[in-house]
């Protein structure tokens, strides 16, 4: 059976905590990070292809699906604040 825990080893806050941080990183930075999860959920979708779990595959390639729209997004957004950043580094 995969393990999948009920919270994010090797982060001790609060999972409100994590979306905060990560929600203030810059929108690039974001964009990369989903791209990371994005990836994962398709790693995740083959697996359970390839072990006949279709219905449930199906649904991760949903998923990704959408995290890819909302990566695109996220880097129309950081187009647009771009050039008012003090430090893009």
């Amino acid at each position: 059976m995969a393990h999948h825990p009920g919270t994010v080893e090797g982060w001790n806050g609060s999972l409100h905590e994590l979306a905060m941080a990560i929600g203030n990183m810059r929108y690039d930075t974001q964009a990369d990070f989903i791209q990371l999860l994005t990836e994962e959920f398709e790693r995740q979708s083959r697996a359970d292809h390839d072990s006949g779990r279709n219905q449930l595959s199906a649904r991760l390639d949903h998923v990704a699906a959408h995290l890819d729209w909302a990566r695109v997004d996220l880097m129309m957004a950081w187009r647009i604040c771009e050039p008012f950043m003090e430090d893009t580094t």
